[in-house]
């Protein structure tokens, strides 16, 4: 925990230092002297301000994708403070892992809600095609995984396990999200702090440590170590059949790993704006989602270094659940990612908007009276 707040804190004066540097002597500069917009676009990131905001590609899967981090996301954080609070015997077995699934379930609003206004943002129009995809995609990938792992799915209880869970996604979850996308969707559209041109700028080229690819997997290292020993002491508990009650540690981890998340996020938008890509949508995402990758890695480590399980029944069983633990973290941790980088963006090009005069506004380029005075606040 110890070495968790320590690395915190560093990511903490990082991300200081990213404002301090590139944008508040920026727009301290611009409170002491007129800027122009043509001398605003000298710098590299403020050139981007045109293209940013652009809507990503799949923006049907990213909006799906992060509707469902956030519905994982307050479904654990009121499971885990319910067990904290007494409210959940977790001494009981199966108790936890029935709550949680039910509170997911019941959590199919929030899901619905935040991939419709994202969606929305992103241009888009199909709003069922949205609500479809986000009710339908997660749920089946990891129903897909139980049918597969599960040897004795022929059996009494392995049917009743599985009409149950479908039960409860067809029943409760699916129309839970529909609702939350028609009531996402029918908001006014969120207003970025700047609109896109109609041709994207080429993105020249990047340094291969900047490489998105290469940010995307290095970025899920630090999440991945502030969970690592907590991580350690669950797959001990689970696979060797232990008791498990440290939930307190668990859901103290469960901050300090989103947390570094977002902090992670931000200073790699801030890499790749330095560098000049503003296709920042999706990397955002998969730079903190890349966690998923790591916790596999650990499974497979695990696997061949503390298991002793024999058979291809066991082996399938194991590796599939914890497909779906790193799928499930990945998600999760990928929304809040993205909600992370997107609120650093709208910040820093919200400033620099309104750094510019409205007497020397750049006409050529589209830019009016009312996009330096229009209000950049609105909230999701």
């Amino acid at each position: 925990m110890m070495n968790s707040s320590i690395v915190i804190l560093v990511l903490i004066c990082s991300v200081g230092a990213v404002f301090k540097k590139t944008v508040g002597k920026d727009m301290r500069a611009a409170s002491n002297e007129p800027r122009t917009a043509e001398n605003i676009r000298e710098d590299t990131w403020r050139k981007l301000s045109r293209d940013v905001f652009r809507p990503p590609k799949d923006p049907l899967l990213l909006s799906a994708l992060i509707g469902t981090g956030l519905q994982l996301l307050s479904a654990s954080v009121l499971a885990l403070i319910s067990i904290c609070l007494g409210l959940i015997d977790h001494n009981r077995r199966g108790t936890v892992l029935t709550t949680t699934i039910l509170l997911y379930a019941f959590m199919g609003f929030i899901s619905g809600y935040f991939s419709a206004r994202m969606y929305k943002m992103f241009q888009g129009s199909n709003w069922l095609k949205c609500a479809t995809i986000t009710a339908l995609l997660y749920p089946s990938i990891n129903l897909a995984l139980f049918s597969m792992t599960s040897q004795n799915f022929i059996s009494i209880n392995s049917y009743q396990a599985l009409l149950a869970l479908m039960g409860i996604w067809l029943g409760i979850s699916t129309p839970l999200v529909f609702l939350g996308s028609l009531a996402g969707y029918k908001r006014q559209a969120i207003q970025n702090p700047s609109k896109y041109n109609s041709a994207p700028t080429p993105v020249k080229s990047i340094p291969f440590y900047a490489h998105p690819i290469t940010l995307s997997i290095l970025g899920g290292l630090l999440p991945f170590g502030s969970i690592f020993i907590e991580l350690v002491f669950m797959t001990t508990a689970f696979w060797r059949h232990s008791f498990y009650y440290l939930y307190s540690y668990l859901f103290a981890t469960l901050l300090i790993m989103a947390i570094t998340s977002a902090l992670i996020s931000i200073i790699l938008t801030h890499l790749n704006l330095y560098f000049g890509n503003h296709r920042t949508w999706w990397i955002s995402f998969w730079s903190t989602g890349s966690i998923g990758i790591y916790i596999f890695a650990y499974s497979v480590f695990y696997y061949f270094s503390e298991l002793n399980l024999t058979g291809l029944s066991s082996t399938l069983i194991y590796f599939g659940y914890m497909l779906a633990l790193s799928l499930l973290l990945a998600v999760l941790n990928g929304a809040i990612g993205f909600f992370a980088s997107y609120w650093f963006t709208r910040t820093i090009y919200a400033s620099l908007k309104k750094s510019l005069i409205p007497s020397e506004i750049d006409e050529e380029a589209g830019e009016t009276f009312e996009d330096v005075e229009q209000d950049v606040t609105y909230g999701v």
